[in-house]
C-alpha cells in the first residue's frame, strides 16, 4: 500500500487559458485531495461580496496545468480601482503538512520570493486571501501548528510578494 496522497479527484484546468488574475477578478485554487477543499472553493465565489469582482468560474486546483512562473510574473493589476482577488484553499495534509497537489503552486511561490532577479513585491496591488482547512489534530508543536500550510502560503504572499 502506497502512503502517498490520492490524486486531486478535481484537476479543473480552465480550457480557455485565460490569465490567472486580471483587474475586477477573483480567482479561486484549491489543494483539494479528497474532495473538501473542492467543494469549499466551489461555495465561496458566492459568499464573496460582488464589490470584489466577477468570480471566474471554476474554481481551479493547484494540479492545473499552468506555468506558475509566468502566472505570478506576469499579473495584470489595472489601475488599482479593481484590483485581482486571489483565494486560496488550502488544506492541512498527513502530520500537518501541505497536500502533494499543491506542491508545483507552492513551489513557485517560494522560488519567485526568494529568486534575487526578481523585483520586490511582484504581485503588488494583488488581494489575497488564503483559507486554511485541517484537523486540529497537526497543532502539536512538532508539526507547527494547525493550518501551518496556509498560514506559511500567507505568509509567504503577504510578506514578499504583494
Amino acid at each position: 500500500p502506497s502512503s502517498a496522497p490520492p490524486a486531486d479527484p478535481t484537476p479543473s484546468a480552465p480550457a480557455d487559458r485565460t490569465p490567472l488574475l486580471s483587474p475586477g477578478t477573483v480567482r479561486v485554487l484549491h489543494a483539494s485531495t479528497t474532495g473538501t477543499s473542492s467543494h469549499l472553493a466551489s461555495l465561496l465565489p458566492s459568499l464573496l461580496p460582488p464589490s470584489l469582482g466577477r468570480a471566474h468560474p471554476p474554481p481551479e486546483s493547484t494540479s492545473a496545468p499552468r506555468d506558475w512562473w509566468d502566472e505570478l510574473l506576469n499579473v495584470d493589476a489595472g489601475d488599482g480601482s479593481r484590483p485581482p482577488v486571489l483565494v486560496v484553499v488550502l488544506p492541512t495534509w498527513t502530520g500537518g503538512t501541505a497536500p502533494a497537489v499543491a506542491g508545483p503552486l507552492l513551489a513557485a511561490l517560494h522560488e519567485v520570493a526568494s529568486d534575487w532577479r526578481v523585483e520586490s513585491k511582484p504581485l503588488k496591488g494583488v488581494r489575497v486571501c488564503v483559507f486554511g482547512i485541517g484537523s486540529s489534530g497537526y497543532s502539536t508543536e512538532e508539526t507547527g501548528g494547525w493550518c501551518r500550510p496556509a498560514r506559511e502560503m500567507y505568509a509567504t504572499l503577504t510578506k514578499k510578494l504583494v
